[in-house]
């Protein structure tokens, strides 16, 4: 009898021993079954993190980009102003010149108010031909400034 419930206790010793066991067991079995799961996420966070780096660096890309489409339009319409400038000022020369050749012919005796028209558009010629000689090297800079940043088409 006392036998026998030593051998019980000692039974019972051993299934309580062998219960934590198993379960230990089950459960690094369960993770090795699992353990794909760790090698997934770090990928899955590894990939989120290059697309945030990507994205950083596709808006500073842009912002650069539009700043400099900002700049060449800019510099496009200030060479197209300076190029109007050159026009208008041609066009009245054009014009002072074709005044001044008509002046002599509508009256073949010149009078001191012809000489004094004649004197002011020879000047006024000879103003619009230094300001279009002055502006021509200013129009040709921003036209190129504006091409070369503006980049190829």
């Amino acid at each position: 009898m006392i036998m026998d419930t030593l051998q019980n206790e000692l039974n019972e010793l051993k299934n309580f021993i062998a219960d934590p066991k198993a379960d230990r067991a089950a459960r690094k079995e369960k993770e090795k079954r699992e353990a794909w799961t760790k090698y997934t996420s770090l990928s899955i966070v590894f990939i989120a993190v290059l697309a945030a780096v990507a994205t950083q660096w596709s808006g500073k890309y842009s912002s650069r980009v539009l700043v400099a489409l900002n700049d060449a339009t800019f510099h496009q319409a200030k060479a197209s102003d300076q190029w109007s400038y050159y026009q208008a000022k041609s066009i009245k020369q054009n014009l002072y010149e074709v005044a001044r050749d008509q002046l002599p012919k509508a009256s073949e005796t010149p009078d001191s108010a012809t000489g004094k028209q004649l004197e002011t558009f020879n000047a006024k010629v000879a103003n619009t031909n230094r300001t279009r000689t002055k502006f021509r090297p200013t129009q040709r800079n921003w036209r190129n400034n504006a091409t070369r940043r503006e980049g190829p088409r």
